[in-house]
């Protein structure tokens, strides 16, 4: 069993073990006009899994919902999405405003954009050897393909969430020096 430095309850380890299985109900549910409402929940969920380690609040967890409205309104309100590209500023400065609570404004800037670096390059890594990134970006929302985006999704949660508690646990190391 890995250190889960910083998840203390079973509950947030389920909630780890949710976050990584949700993208696997992709092939399961034909989401059709409803991707909005998949892409807003797994994007709710990305905050969420970032919040737990970092410092998780019940107000957070409202400004997190709050920032993902729009994608999930956007499945019954199509001009909804014009303002798409905002929830990802949105959510990353949701993200800084946690971390520099807990590490301040500088580190917390540099914790968000190492733990994000992290997970990108394990999933290149991840692409180079196995191709699946460039798989799951040609296949797409094809309803009768749909395996490799469900394996896309859920390794890359796998890797953002070692990627928040590998990276919280150095800097305990650096504030212990």
């Amino acid at each position: 069993m890995p250190d889960l430095a910083g998840l203390k309850s079973k509950a947030k380890l389920l909630f780890f073990i949710l976050f990584v299985a949700f993208g696997l109900i992709w092939p399961i549910v034909p989401w059709g006009p409803l991707i909005g409402l998949f892409f807003g929940v797994y994007v709710w969920l990305w905050l969420l899994a970032f919040l737990v380690v970092v410092g998780f609040t019940w107000r957070r967890a409202c400004l997190a919902f709050f920032t993902v409205l729009p994608l999930v309104a956007s499945s019954v309100f199509l001009p909804a999405l014009a303002v798409a590209p905002l929830v990802l500023l949105f959510a990353f400065l949701l993200m800084w405003y946690a971390a520099a609570k807990r590490f301040g404004v500088f580190w917390g800037f540099l914790y968000v954009v190492s733990v994000h670096l992290f997970a990108a390059v394990a999933m290149a890594v991840t692409d180079m050897l196995t191709g699946l990134a460039t798989r799951a970006n040609t296949v797409g929302l094809d309803p009768y393909e749909r395996l490799d985006v469900a394996l896309f999704l859920s390794l890359s949660a796998a890797y953002f969430a070692v990627a928040n508690i590998v990276t919280v646990g150095l800097y305990r190391r650096f504030e212990r020096q």
